[in-house]
């Protein structure tokens, strides 16, 4: 007999090896986004990249990311503001990666919609691990609690099969 988390796990897998993820990259540093970019490739997400935070709002309503991480200091529109934009149209979950060390301007970007806040330098591994801690978060969100057509019942919550 197969456990609910069994079922959900194939499923789950055989989904996030069929579509791959896409992460928006918002940042002024081309270097930065280039190694950001090439980091995340390796990890099998695909990879779209914005210098401004302009065209990232643009590209976030074209290609509707899983996931952004977008940069405090940008050219046109402060970072906080672009978040506060973003989170009004969009669900997407933000990390935001940024120079800015003061507790303060976390305490701003978690507060304007910011699901996550890392300070440069950054450590590639580290931002890895946050990008799948949010993207695991979000997809145990999305999963209904139970599924059931005329052949089977599971029911996530209590992790039973029924046949």
């Amino acid at each position: 007999m197969y456990t609910a988390h069994h079922i959900l796990s194939v499923r789950v897998g055989a989904m996030t090896n069929i579509l791959k993820q896409t992460i928006l990259v918002i940042d002024d540093d081309k270097d930065i986004v280039m190694t950001i970019k090439g980091n995340l490739e390796l990890d099998g997400y695909k990879v779209i990249c914005a210098y401004n935070g302009r065209s990232g709002i643009d590209m976030a309503r074209e290609f509707r990311p899983h996931l952004i991480i977008l940069d405090l200091n940008l050219p046109d529109i402060d970072g906080i503001k672009a978040c506060q934009f973003m989170r009004r149209e969009f669900d997407f979950p933000i990390i935001m990666l940024t120079a800015r060390d003061g507790l303060s301007d976390m305490v701003l970007g978690l507060e304007c919609g910011a699901d996550d806040y890392i300070i440069k330098p950054f450590n590639a591994l580290e931002l890895s691990a946050r990008i799948k801690a949010v993207l695991n978060r979000l997809e145990r969100s999305m999963v209904k609690n139970r599924y059931e057509d005329r052949y089977i019942t599971i029911d996530f919550k209590s992790r039973m099969v029924q046949v």
